[in-house]
């Protein structure tokens, strides 16, 4: 029954199996719920209100809704229209004419303001229409005693069917689904059913596409296994819905809900299906595709939806967000000299225009975790190319956002100190003097994060007094004196070379920022493909080529690191795809192939045979190991 542990499904023994609750009749023991789970101290269960009846309903419905939007905007166009010819009949020889047309009484500017009133009930349309599709609201915090048996559960107020959570297209899913079950004459929706119509929806043919599995042979293969499945559906009887399909909808509520999603998605759906039905991850292992691929697949949609979902947000927190040196208080002082020989990342993400930061969660939490600890200086220590710079950009972002960041970086500016041109055409005792300077602005400013790319450039730079110091120790006594807060960056070997027991050295906390490796590798590039296919327009890239060019560069390229190494490849791979099939308005589809090619371009060895040996002998392994 009920247990206080981890979040888990739980089956009433009563209804297992026939799950009473279908059927309009509740289960003495667990009051109609069967199948549910506990998540953040609340009851999670379905119950579907869904038959032929409610189905047909909802889709007359959706098509009266749709024949009256596309009315609506009709007469709006129609409105429009009738001004413009207004307009352009008044004007004639004219080259002005009075812009308040309201003042004239005219049957075209009469059928303006009429027609135009279908734009006010067309904008409360579509509004209702986004009010329904937020569906998924927060529980909120708070620690509740969690039932431990059926009775109580009764009495638990905590308790939420989340097939209102289901979002348009999902509910379309089921839906199919269902009839699919009565078209088959099965009694019970199971997860063959659920997939089969998720298999028809556009956003999971995308998503199988990624894959390289085609979305025809996967259907075939699904619906060879529901025709073997029990016709065992009675005229008039009603169809239910399995513990299995329950059991995916219940997972795909805690997956929407932990990515702060507005509703059930089609995609919500895919993993836990192939978690809860052996048969059909098996079917997907005969096509190559594991549930390894498939989560990262999934991270790879939820990426590219961030991405999009942070750009509207950045573009709306920019005009909330100082467009100059200033804080939201106006308490900040001007910063010349800084700004002469810096660059605002704050102000450049504001405008959207850094990449989202992928897979750096736990480096970005121990940069905060050192401030609120009480350091003033970080310094990133990791090989060129590991996204160190990737990592400074998302904390920028963040500081945008302003939601998950300490305090003391909440309405601040990120600033990058450009080196290069601190000291350049500068004898040292003026490079000295433009950096005491901007210290001096950035401690009267007050509302400053400096970030220093390459550290150690400031390093053995001094005015050439006998008492002189370097402009890596004076940058060292403001951080030690709480002057100012800055993020700094270094390769492995400078930072042995010149850094590590130098004053500087001493008065930062050091960082170790890894090359990546396995997924979250994956996920770093999958960020960076939206780019590259927007470049490239008629490129697309699989699952399996970003896989490609994570293993290859790893085998094969060992002067650069991950994931920069690996973004060259897809950029290179997708540049020499595209200009071999210039012209055409196909979309081509980049393969593991193409990207062994361009190993085999940049290091010239044969990656190609190299593979199909290996794949030989791993097929021959058996027959190997007897001769041994």
């Amino acid at each position: 029954m009920l247990e206080k542990k981890k979040i888990e499904f739980i089956d009433c023994d009563e209804c297992r199996g026939l799950q009473l609750t279908d059927t309009g009749k509740d289960c003495k023991h667990c009051s109609g719920y069967g199948v549910g789970t506990f998540f953040y101290g609340h009851f999670l269960y379905w119950k579907s209100y869904m038959n032929r009846t409610s189905i047909t309903i909802r889709r007359i419905k959706k098509t009266v809704d749709t024949v009256i939007n596309m009315v609506s905007l009709f007469f709006i166009l129609l409105g429009i229209g009738s001004l413009a010819i207004w307009y352009w009949r008044e004007t004639g020889d004219q080259t002005t004419l009075n812009p308040a047309f309201w003042q004239y009484r005219d049957p075209l500017v009469m059928a303006f303001w009429i027609f135009s009133t279908f734009s006010l009930f067309t904008i409360y349309r579509f509004d209702q229409e986004r009010r329904r599709n937020l569906r998924i609201k927060s529980f909120g915090a708070g620690a509740v005693d969690i039932p431990d048996n059926w009775q109580e559960l009764r009495k638990f107020k905590k308790i939420h069917n989340i097939y209102s959570a289901l979002g348009e297209e999902a509910e379309a899913v089921l839906e199919s689904a269902y009839l699919l079950a009565a078209k088959s004459k099965n009694k019970e929706v199971k997860i063959m059913h659920l997939m089969a119509a998720l298999l028809r929806a556009r956003s999971a043919g995308t998503f199988f596409a990624r894959l390289n599995v085609p979305i025809d042979d996967l259907l075939a293969k699904v619906n060879k296994r529901i025709d073997l499945e029990k016709k065992n559906l009675k005229f008039g009887q009603d169809i239910i819905f399995g513990a299995g399909v329950k059991k995916v909808f219940l997972s795909a509520f805690t997956d929407a809900y932990s990515n702060k999603q507005n509703n059930i998605n089609a995609l919500n759906l895919i993993s836990p299906a192939v978690e809860n039905d052996q048969i059909l991850e098996e079917i997907l292992i005969d096509m190559k595709v594991d549930r390894n691929k498939i989560e990262n697949t999934k991270r790879w949609f939820e990426i590219n939806e961030e991405q999009y979902q942070n750009y509207q947000l950045y573009r709306k927190m920019a005009k909330f967000k100082p467009k100059t040196n200033m804080d939201r208080a106006y308490t900040a002082v001007a910063t010349p000299t800084l700004n002469t020989f810096a660059y605002d990342l704050t102000l450049v993400a504001s405008w959207g225009r850094l990449e989202l930061c992928v897979a750096r969660e736990k480096e970005i939490n121990s940069i905060f975790e050192n401030f609120k600890s009480g350091s003033n200086g970080i310094i990133l220590v990791g090989p060129e190319g590991v996204g160190k710079k990737s990592i400074i950009e998302g904390i920028a972002r963040e500081m945008v956002k302003e939601e998950d960041i300490p305090d003391y970086f909440k309405d601040k500016r990120l600033i990058e100190l450009d080196v290069a041109r601190l000291i350049s055409g500068a004898e040292a005792a003026q490079a000295e003097e433009r950096l005491l300077t901007i210290l001096d602005e950035i401690n009267r400013a007050g509302n400053i994060v400096l970030y220093i790319e390459d550290i150690e450039n400031m390093a053995g730079i001094s005015s050439g007094g006998e008492e002189s110091l370097e402009l890596s120790e004076v940058l060292a006594n403001a951080i030690e004196r709480k002057y100012l807060c800055v993020l700094s960056s270094a390769t492995d070997m400078n930072y042995s070379k010149y850094i590590e027991d130098t004053a500087i050295g001493n008065s930062m906390a050091r960082v170790i920022i890894k090359e990546p490796e396995g997924d979250q590798a994956i996920h770093m590039l999958e960020s960076k493909v939206s780019r590259i296919e927007s470049k490239f327009r008629n490129i697309f890239f699989s699952y399996n080529a970003v896989e490609a060019a994570i293993n290859f560069s790893s085998k094969y390229i060992h002067d650069k690191y991950l994931p920069h190494k690996a973004v060259g490849i897809l950029e290179k791979t997708a540049a020499m795809v595209s200009s071999k099939h210039a012209g055409s308005k196909k979309r081509l589809a980049i393969s593991k192939n193409d990207i062994a090619k361009t190993v085999h371009e940049i290091t010239d060895i044969p990656t190609q045979d190299i593979e199909m040996k290996e794949s030989e002998k791993l097929l021959n392994l058996e027959e190997e190991i007897h001769k041994q």
